[in-house]
C-alpha cells in the first residue's frame, strides 16, 4: 500500500492483496489530523477507473457540505455511527438515514441515485466505511447546495441534528429477479439496506443470495442489469462459486474462507477485512462460522 499524501494511500492493483484491520488505527489518526478530517484507501486503478472506490474514514469534525452528483454511489458502514440527509432541489429535507454496522442489526447501506442532493454527518469520533462512486473522477461531476436553506442545512452540526425528528420516505423495494437474485430499487432515489431485511430473506432460502442495486439505481440507460456491485448472504457452513472481474471483496459481517487457486485466505470483520482485485478467476466463499456471513463485491470496469 503506497502514501500517495497525508490520509491518502492507494492500494496496489498488481496482484490480490489483504487489507488487514490494523489499517484502522492509521486511517483514524490521520483522519483527526488532516485539514478535512477525513482519510481513505483508494482501491480503484486511477481517477478514470470505473468505479471509483475507496474506504473512507470520518472524523466527527469532518464538515460535508450538501452536494449531489451526476453519478450514482453507494455508502456501506464497517464501523461507527453515521446519518445521511436527503434534500429536494429547494433544500427541502425529504429523508433520513442513520446508519450503523451491520452487527447491530440497523441500516448499514445506503445507494443513493444521480442528482440526490444530500449531506453526510459522522455521529461518533470516527466513521469507517466502503464507498463506492459509480463513474470515473471528474470534478464537474459535483455540484454543491447554494444559498437559502441549503446554506442553514450546511450550518448545521451534528450534535444539533442528532436531536432532530427524523423524516422517512425512502420506498425502498426489493426485488426477487431470478432464483437467489434481488435487485434493490426505490422510487425516491435512496435505497437503504438494514441486515434484519437481508437476514430475514436470507432464511427464506437455502443456497445463497445476492441483492444489487438496479440499472435504473446506477443510472445505466440500456435495460441490461449491471451488477458491478453486489452484497451476498451466505448461510452458516455454506458455501458458493462465483466469477471475480477485477474485484474487490469486503466482508461486512461474519467469517469466511476464499479459495483462490489452491490459496485459502481467511477473512473476518475483526481482523483482514478485504481481499483484491482478483481478475478472471474463480473463487470459492464458504462460510465457515456459526452466524451468516455478509460481504461486498465491487467489479473495477474498464477505464474510460
Amino acid at each position: 500500500m503506497k502514501l500517495l499524501k497525508e490520509g491518502i494511500y492507494q492500494a496496489t492493483r498488481k496482484k490480490p492483496t489483504i487489507i488487514n484491520k490494523n489499517i484502522f488505527d492509521n486511517l483514524k489518526k490521520s483522519a483527526s489530523k488532516v485539514d478535512r478530517f477525513r482519510s481513505r484507501i483508494l482501491y480503484h486503478s486511477s481517477l478514470s477507473s470505473n468505479p471509483q472506490h475507496m474506504f473512507i474514514c470520518f472524523d466527527n469534525r469532518s464538515l460535508v457540505p450538501v452536494s449531489f452528483h451526476s453519478f450514482s454511489e453507494s455508502f456501506l458502514i464497517i464501523e461507527g455511527i453515521a446519518h445521511y440527509k436527503f434534500y429536494d432541489m429547494k433544500g427541502h429535507v425529504s429523508h433520513d438515514i442513520r446508519l450503523s454496522p451491520a452487527s447491530l442489526s440497523g441500516i448499514f447501506y445506503v445507494f443513493i441515485s444521480p442528482q440526490i442532493p444530500h449531506r453526510f454527518f459522522a455521529l461518533t469520533k470516527h466513521v469507517l466505511a466502503n464507498e463506492v462512486g459509480h463513474s470515473h473522477f471528474s470534478p464537474e461531476f459535483t455540484q454543491y447546495g447554494r444559498g437559502g436553506i441549503f446554506s442553514k442545512a450546511d450550518k448545521l452540526t451534528s450534535a444539533q441534528m442528532a436531536k432532530q425528528l427524523l423524516v422517512k420516505n425512502s420506498n425502498t423495494k426489493i426485488k426477487i429477479k431470478k432464483k437467489g437474485y434481488y435487485s434493490l430499487e426505490s422510487s425516491s432515489g435512496v435505497v437503504e439496506l438494514s441486515s434484519v431485511e437481508v437476514l430475514s430473506i436470507l432464511k427464506k432460502n437455502t443456497t445463497p443470495i445476492c441483492f444489487y442495486p438496479s440499472s435504473k439505481m446506477i443510472g445505466v440507460k440500456n435495460s441490461k442489469e449491471e451488477m458491478v456491485e453486489q452484497i451476498w448472504a451466505i448461510q452458516p457452513k455454506k458455501k458458493i462459486k462465483l466469477l471475480m472481474k477485477n474485484t474487490m471483496i469486503h466482508i461486512i459481517n461474519g467469517k469466511s474462507k476464499i479459495k483462490l487457486g489452491n490459496k485459502n485466505i481467511i477473512l473476518d470483520i475483526k481482523k483482514n477485512f478485504a481481499f483484491g482485485p482478483i481478475n478472471k478467476s474463480k473463487i470459492i466463499v464458504e462460510n465457515i462460522s456459526d452466524e451468516p456471513l455478509l460481504f461486498h463485491i465491487t467489479n473495477e470496469k474498464k477505464s474510460s
